[in-house]
C-alpha cells in the first residue's frame, strides 16, 4: 500500500510540472500570480492551452490513489481537522503555521481537482486560469508540510468523493435542497412546503432590488450579502458574479443566482460533513461566509429534541483574555519542530479531551463536559505561564529573529444540557478556532452504536488575524 507521504509527493510533483514553467517568482504570491497570468493578453491563451491536460492528469492521479489515501487518513488515530470554506485556504502556509503546533494533521480537499472538474465547465476561461494557477501555487507552497517526515502528516491533500461518486452528489443535493427551503423560509418569512417551491419563487426575483425588498431576517445573511449594507451587499454580489466568471450568471434572474449560491454552499457543507465523519476529523473553516452558513445550519436543522443537549448549543467560557500561542513559524521551522515532538503534550491533551466528549454516555455528558473544560483550562493556563520560555526555546533552536507567538481567541460551542443559548459563543485559550459539539438525543440510539450519533467538534480559523 502506498504511504500517505508518497501519495502527497506524487501529487506535488504533478502540480509542479504545470507551475514550474511560470518561474520561481510566481511562488512568492499565489494570489498575485493567479491574477497576473489570468489577465495577460496572448500569454493567457498560451497558458490555457498548456493547462488543457491538467484536468485529466489530476483526475487520473486521484483515481489511482483515492481509495488508498482516504483509507489511510480514516484509520490514523490522531487529532485531525478537515478544511472547508473556500476552494482552498486563503493562504495554506499561513493556516498551517498558525495551527500546525496544536493539531496533528490538517486535511485539505484537492482544490485543483475541484476547479478542473467543477469550475472549468461553467466559468470564463480567464477566471478558470486565474483560479487554477492561484490554488495550485497555494498547494505547492506547502510542499515541505505535505512531504514532512513526522509521526503524523502535518498536512494532507485528498480527493473529494463528489468528483467520483454521482450517487453521493445526488444524495447531498437532495439534502441541501431541503436545507435551502428552510433557509429561504426563514430569511424571507415564507411557508414553502417543497424544495422545488423554493427554487421557483427565487426564480421570480428578477433583480437584486426584488430580493432586498423581501428580506425579513437579515441575521441569516452571509457577510458578503449584509456588508456594508443589505442593499449594497446583495447587489454587489450579483453584479460581481455577472462580471467575473459564471457564464450563465448574466442570463439568470438575480434570485436564481442567489439560490444556486445557497444550494452550492449547503452541498459543500454536506460533503464536508461526510468527509469529517469518514476521517474522524473536526471541521475547520477560514471563510466567514461558510462559518455563517455552518452555524445557521446547526441552529435551523437540528431542532430542539434532535440534539443530545435538548436545549441546543451553548457557550461556556474558560476565561483567558488574549491568549498567546506558537503560530508564526516559517514552514521549515514548523516541520523541524514537529519532528522533534515540540508541544506534543498539548496535541495529546486536545485529542484525549475531545475524544472524551465524543464518546461519553448521554447520562454522563454534563459532568464530562465540565471536566473537559477544566482540563483544557488548566492545560492552557500552564501553557500561557510558559509561553515566554517556549518562544525563547523556539527562537534559539530554530535560529529565528521574528516573534513566533500570535494572539487571538477561540470561537465556537460546547454543550450544556441545562442552558438555552443556541447561538452563543465560547472563548477558549487555543488558537483562532471554535469547538462545536453536535449530538443527537434519540433514545433509540444505543451507546455502542457510535456511528449514528452525529458527533462533531467544529473549528473556526480566523484568517484575518
Amino acid at each position: 500500500m502506498t504511504s500517505v507521504r508518497d501519495i502527497q509527493k506524487g501529487y506535488i510533483e504533478l502540480l509542479e510540472s504545470y507551475i514550474n514553467p511560470l518561474g520561481k517568482e510566481a511562488l512568492n504570491d499565489h494570489i498575485y500570480s493567479g491574477d497576473r497570468f489570468g489577465s495577460m493578453p496572448y500569454l493567457s491563451d498560451v497558458l490555457l492551452a498548456y493547462y488543457e491536460p491538467l484536468g485529466k492528469d489530476i483526475t487520473d492521479y486521484w483515481k489511482q490513489y483515492a481509495k488508498e489515501i482516504r483509507k489511510s487518513l480514516a484509520e490514523s488515530n490522531n487529532l485531525k481537522v478537515c478544511y472547508s470554506g473556500d476552494i482552498s485556504p486563503s493562504d495554506a502556509s499561513m493556516l498551517t503555521n498558525k495551527l500546525g503546533m496544536y493539531v496533528d494533521t490538517i486535511l485539505i480537499p484537492d482544490p485543483v481537482l475541484n476547479i478542473t472538474q467543477q469550475l472549468a465547465p461553467v466559468s470564463d476561461r480567464n477566471f478558470y486560469l486565474r483560479s487554477v494557477v492561484r490554488h495550485a501555487i497555494n498547494m505547492v507552497k506547502i510542499k515541505p508540510l505535505l512531504d514532512a517526515d513526522s509521526e503524523f502528516p502535518i498536512t494532507a491533500v485528498y480527493p473529494s468523493t463528489k468528483i467520483f461518486n454521482r450517487d453521493f452528489v445526488e444524495k447531498i443535493r437532495d439534502a441541501a435542497s431541503e436545507d435551502a427551503r428552510v433557509y429561504i423560509n426563514q430569511t424571507f418569512n415564507l411557508k414553502l412546503k417543497k424544495s422545488d417551491d423554493a427554487f421557483e419563487i427565487m426564480q421570480s426575483f428578477k433583480k437584486p432590488e426584488d430580493i432586498i425588498a423581501l428580506v425579513k431576517n437579515e441575521s441569516n445573511l452571509i457577510p458578503d450579502w449584509a456588508l456594508p449594507s443589505v442593499q449594497e451587499g446583495i447587489k454587489n454580489f450579483y453584479d460581481g458574479g455577472k462580471q467575473m466568471y459564471i457564464k450563465e450568471f448574466a442570463n439568470r434572474p438575480a434570485g436564481e443566482a442567489i439560490y444556486m449560491y445557497i444550494l452550492g454552499r449547503l452541498m459543500s457543507f454536506h460533503d464536508h460533513f461526510e468527509n469529517c465523519k469518514e476521517f474522524a476529523a473536526e471541521p475547520l473553516y477560514d471563510s466567514p461566509n461558510s462559518w455563517k452558513m455552518f452555524t445557521w445550519y446547526l441552529d435551523a436543522c437540528f431542532p430542539e429534541g434532535n440534539l443530545l443537549t435538548n436545549e441546543g448549543l451553548v457557550a461556556n467560557s474558560i476565561g483567558i483574555d488574549n491568549p498567546k500561542w506558537i503560530g508564526n513559524l516559517p514552514v521549515d521551522a514548523l516541520v523541524e519542530a514537529r519532528k522533534r515532538g515540540e508541544l506534543s503534550e498539548i496535541r495529546a491533551t486536545l485529542t484525549k479531551n475531545i475524544n472524551r466528549i465524543k464518546f461519553t454516555r448521554v447520562e454522563d455528558l454534563e459532568g464530562v463536559t465540565a471536566q473537559v473544560q477544566e482540563n483544557l483550562k488548566n492545560e492552557f493556563d500552564e501553557h500561557q505561564r510558559k509561553i515566554k520560555d517556549i518562544e525563547k526555546r523556539f527562537k534559539n533552536n530554530f535560529y529565528l529573529k521574528s516573534p513566533v507567538t500570535v494572539v487571538g481567541e477561540l470561537l465556537g460551542y460546547i454543550p450544556d444540557p441545562h442552558i438555552q443559548a443556541a447561538s452563543a459563543l465560547i472563548s477558549l485559550p487555543f488558537t483562532l478556532l471554535g469547538l462545536v459539539d453536535i449530538y443527537r438525543s434519540s433514545n433509540k440510539i444505543l451507546e455502542e452504536d457510535r456511528a449514528e450519533r452525529g458527533r462533531l467538534i467544529g473549528l473556526m480559523y480566523d484568517s484575518e488575524k
